[in-house]
């Protein structure tokens, strides 16, 4: 089983059930992509394969033997002994002990990220109510996405590039990605 790393956005999106993908870069760049078995080749496993989510925590008693999520904390309540307990640590420190969230992968493809459908930009856990209307988004198999294709993969634009722009990997630079599908599991 291998880690994960996800913000916490992508957290709630996984734990209300809205995130089924991932899109992780292929490193390094390859200048073209042969067909073929790419499960064999992810360096996150293959399919059939279990992933533990990394997400941004604090300790919650002096012991370290509790742990909270950011993802779903709402930092704005008066909590007083929950946040006096200490600063939030990178999901990278998170120990798997105190992993929450497990994946089962179910698919991997590798394409360019510029190719991304709307269909996969929900499944990529985007708030469709933010692109589309919201009476649509209620029942997914009815929402008309060619309506709204375009402002869906500009919404998916902004986010790749909040995350990966910064280390050389923007949306106009059209990497090749590794698209992960997974479905939620108990352990």
């Amino acid at each position: 089983m291998k880690p994960i790393l996800f913000n916490s956005e992508m957290v709630r999106a996984i734990l209300d059930g809205r995130k089924t993908q991932t899109r992780r870069i292929v490193k390094p760049q390859p200048e073209e992509i042969l067909q073929g078995d790419w499960s064999e080749l992810c360096p996150y496993g293959k399919v059939g394969d279990r992933l533990w989510v990394r997400e941004t925590f604090k300790y919650m008693n002096l012991e370290h033997t509790k742990v909270g999520y950011k993802a779903s904390i709402d930092e704005t309540c008066n909590d007083g002994a929950f946040i006096r307990l200490g600063n939030w640590r990178p999901s990278i420190h998170m120990p798997k002990w105190a992993a929450r969230i497990f994946l089962e992968i179910t698919n991997i493809r590798v394409e360019r990220v510029q190719d991304i459908t709307s269909h996969d930009c929900i499944a990529e856990g985007l708030p469709v109510p933010m692109v589309c209307d919201a009476t649509e988004y209620r029942d997914q198999t009815h929402l008309n996405l060619n309506k709204s294709h375009e402002r869906i993969k500009e919404y998916f634009q902004k986010l790749w590039d909040s995350i990966n722009k910064k280390r050389g990997y923007g949306w106009e630079d059209n990497p090749w990605v590794w698209v992960i599908e997974f479905v939620r599991r108990q352990t």
